[in-house]
């Protein structure tokens, strides 16, 4: 048990992951990121993960997955197990075999997604060492230390199943391999989950590009870049996290709000994933507001250079701040409005269903 528990909080790569070769081209971009920090020194990168609008719309049905697995199982032992009349050796052994375990691996899986999503600290941002060459990060709670010499970027991929079909989706991850060793699935030493759900591999590979150019390249190969300020107030969690700001914009809110005079971009597939999502958003909002996230190490942040930053930035300031608070007021407007109507929406089909 203690060896399939490690398996679980450990990072592992699949056999078939794919290996950025060039075969897939991108700019360096942190789009979907929120950068916090750009300078000679180190760059410190959110990416998110403990607010992806997908983690969020999933969580609903991981609770109703887990009650309807033990009622059943209750239902198994008291109805099937337990009947009035015999059904047979066979029948109960095929419970006993089959049923009961079945039943027993869902909640204990689900239990386990509860814990992860929910009770275990969400990810912390990865900081980009430049001067000594470390990674730093953390993976299912517990930090992680990678030398920059032995990281590569590994991408996988898994498969969401919808109306229309299935839909492949592909997660970006830095894994360290072992010193001397052909870098392979079994030569994993340890690893940080960057990002997920993109449909396509290019934002993996546009996210990698920019990590791979900052430590790399000279300063003027990177893009402009947003840096959130590290002074985080309310309009943080309405604006870079939550039902409204996990989603991928196409550009960072804040140019968007300088642009529209403090008001935010509204997507119409946007305002209907979060619609239909309704329940699973309160999940969100308990992710942006109550979940603590994992903290770097104090000694693993370098010091502010001295020196002009020799890479093109824009940082939010003060004078942001009137933008920020008429958006994020926008926000929570529409927030309210969708969530309101989209759980009123699931207790009338609810309610239909259980009256029918």
């Amino acid at each position: 048990m203690i060896k399939w528990f490690k398996l679980l909080t450990t990072f592992k790569l699949p056999a078939n992951y794919f290996k950025i070769d060039g075969s897939v081209k991108a700019e360096p971009s942190s789009q979907g990121t929120q950068v916090l920090r750009l300078d000679e020194n180190a760059a410190l990168i959110d990416t998110q993960q403990q607010a992806h609008p997908m983690v969020a719309a999933m969580a609903p049905w991981i609770f109703a997955g887990i009650v309807f697995s033990c009622f059943f199982l209750k239902f198994t032992f008291t109805n099937l197990l337990f009947p009035k009349e015999a059904m047979g050796w066979q029948f109960d052994l095929a419970i006993w075999l089959l049923l009961v375990p079945g039943l027993i691996y869902v909640i204990a899986i689900g239990c386990w997604l509860v814990h992860m999503l929910v009770i275990q600290p969400s990810p912390s941002p990865i900081l980009l060492d430049r001067k000594a060459r470390k990674v730093y990060g953390s993976f299912r709670g517990q930090l992680v230390e990678m030398d920059w010499n032995r990281v590569k970027p590994a991408i996988t991929r898994g498969t969401m199943v919808n109306r229309g079909g299935a839909i492949t989706l592909y997660h970006l991850s830095l894994a360290q391999f072992a010193e001397g060793k052909v870098p392979s699935h079994k030569t994993v030493e340890c690893g940080i989950l960057l990002i997920s759900g993109h449909v396509g591999m290019v934002p993996c590979v546009a996210l990698w590009e920019f990590i791979r150019t900052y430590m790399d390249e000279a300063p003027e190969k990177l893009p402009h870049t947003e840096i959130l300020s590290s002074r985080k107030d309310w309009t943080y969690n309405w604006l870079e996290r939550g039902p409204y700001g996990a989603y991928d914009f196409e550009k960072p809110v804040m140019a968007t709000l300088r642009n529209s005079h403090g008001v935010p971009m509204f997507g119409f597939w946007h305002a209907v994933f979060v619609f239909l999502m309704a329940p699973g958003m309160f999940f969100s909002l308990y992710d942006t507001w109550l979940r603590p996230q994992t903290r770097l190490k104090p000694e693993w942040i370098p010091t502010q250079p001295t020196s002009s930053n020799p890479y093109t930035i824009t940082v939010q300031d003060d004078s942001d701040r009137p933008l920020r608070e008429k958006g994020a007021r926008f926000v929570i407007a529409w927030t309210a409005a969708l969530m309101v109507s989209g759980c009123a929406f699931w207790w009338w089909i609810i309610s239909a269903l259980v009256n029918a």
